[in-house]
């Protein structure tokens, strides 16, 4: 979102290999996504955080990485199965 789209890739790529070790570095790759813009790619990472329980998706709502996603009935969907229904 700062313009920095190279850092981002970077920073993306590494939360990705991190991904496959550590599960809470899903709701970063979903995060960085966001902030590149592609809504598809944060609903599947934000997904596989939710897969693996991670606890993080509390912090769902108040996320400002994901307000411009509250409008998508994705959003809602995770919220409600999340048990973070608003």
């Amino acid at each position: 979102m700062a313009g920095e789209k190279e850092r981002a890739m970077v920073i993306l790529n590494e939360l990705k290999r991190l991904s496959r070790q550590e599960v809470q570095a899903n709701y970063g790759v979903a995060i960085v996504y966001a902030g590149l813009g592609d809504r598809d790619q944060v609903f599947v990472w934000l997904e596989k955080a939710y897969a693996a329980r991670h606890d993080v998706l509390n912090d769902l709502w108040r996320e400002p990485a994901f307000i411009p996603l509250r409008a998508d009935p994705r959003f809602h969907i995770l919220l409600h199965k999340a048990g973070l229904a608003v």
